[in-house]
């Protein structure tokens, strides 16, 4: 497959960097030493020119009212550019950051992605009111086969 990876994120490169199956591009930018993640004019010139088919991301919560909450506005600004020029949003969300607001930033709301994908700790209660956003909700399962 000619899959290519874009993003703000420094370790990403360097995790896929040494694979031959991804053509992987940095956005550029001023480097958030906290997250090694780049930001600022660059980036955000740089990702306002770009169409996306999917983009994959993940934040510091998900609040019951199905607001994905992030830790930084530089870092949310970035994610909503993504998120304008691309055709399929996807969240990986851990349940452990479900039914919390501990976010700095409202990046989107879940009505505004295509699919949460999570695991299968998360409360049958909060799942059944994201399904109300008529959205794919996946489910991983966690445990181990016997």
């Amino acid at each position: 497959k000619n899959i290519t990876i874009i993003t703000n994120q420094t370790r990403i490169v360097i995790d896929f960097n040494y694979s031959h199956q991804y053509n992987v591009i940095l956005t550029g930018g001023s480097i958030r030493t906290v997250s090694r993640s780049l930001i600022g004019p660059v980036a955000e010139l740089f990702l306002k020119s770009i169409n996306l088919d999917k983009a994959f991301f993940s934040d510091k919560s998900l609040d019951e009212d199905g607001n994905l909450l992030g830790p930084d506005m530089d870092e949310t600004i970035l994610k909503q550019l993504v998120i304008r020029n691309t055709n399929e949003v996807s969240y990986l969300m851990d349940s452990t950051k479900i039914g919390k607001s501990s976010g700095l930033c409202n990046v989107l709301n879940l009505k505004n992605i295509n699919r949460l994908i999570t695991d299968d700790n998360i409360q049958k209660s909060i799942l059944n009111k994201f399904r109300n956003y008529k959205i794919a909700v996946v489910i991983v399962n966690t445990t181990e086969p016997s």
